[in-house]
């Protein structure tokens, strides 16, 4: 049976966005967890801490949400989203993200970084024609927010403008090498990460644990609604081994 929004899916209405609206959504879906007799205990069981499986390191775009398309349930994936799941080494959010739920949730055992098809900000970075040089000398004071952040992006595009054939690649072809190419550096900054924590975990137990934890890169196609593997998943061990 159709989902009774399939057709306003993406498209809420002014009345329907309201914060009384939203309230009153929010008590409908609360009350049906319960009283439905699927989830009983869901709330309940909330209330004793979280233990995920996964930490989730995604886009923005309201079109990819993690804990639906991945048919899991509240508590299951650790979250931090962001522009074009732009994961850097320098930015704190993420780190933050990273050092906290691979120091403290010893049930992690899985890390994703996943970007997706017709990324809003993929295609700024391919758009964009103020920083006209080298990334690095760009004049970051004099650019807004949104180009300063998009500006390891913009980097991923110049690199790939060198590359003979780029020229004759479709607008499409363009955005997914991009988007490919940001996951799997995304993927290389959560691995630093895992190594990190691992070099300064207080306990031999913490140890042991993340030398098991694997890093998955992603990418959701907004089209169909599917999950595709785009960068290799390794262990602590063998990343560390193929880089020393």
């Amino acid at each position: 049976m159709p989902h009774p929004r399939e057709e306003t899916a993406g498209n809420l209405s002014s009345d329907d966005a309201t914060l009384e609206k939203c309230l009153e959504r929010n008590k409908t879906w609360a009350d049906n967890i319960v009283q439905t007799g699927v989830l009983p205990n869901l709330f309940k069981n909330a209330t004793k801490g979280q233990h995920p499986r996964i930490i989730w390191f995604g886009c923005c775009d309201s079109r990819v949400p993690e804990t639906s398309l991945l048919d899991l349930l509240p508590g299951d994936v650790f979250v931090h989203r962001n522009i074009a799941n732009n994961i850097l080494n320098e930015d704190d959010s993420s780190q933050a993200a990273f050092t906290y739920a691979l120091g403290h949730i010893h049930t992690l055992e899985h890390i994703i970084v996943c970007g997706h098809t017709k990324c809003g900000g993929v295609g700024g970075a391919l758009a964009d024609t103020l920083v006209t040089g080298n990334v690095k000398d760009a004049d970051v004071e004099k650019l807004d927010v949104v180009t300063r952040w998009l500006l390891p992006l913009i980097k991923i595009r110049k690199n790939q403008e060198g590359i003979e054939g780029w020229d004759s690649k479709t607008e499409d072809q363009k955005m997914q090498i991009v988007i490919e190419e940001n996951i799997k550096q995304g993927v290389d900054v959560a691995q630093r990460a895992v190594q990190k924590v691992f070099n300064e975990a207080p306990t031999s137990e913490l140890k042991e644990h993340l030398k098991s934890v694997k890093v998955h890169g992603l990418c959701y196609d907004i089209a169909n609604g599917t999950l595709k593997a785009v960068e290799t998943v390794e262990e602590l061990d063998a990343w560390t081994a193929r880089r020393t």
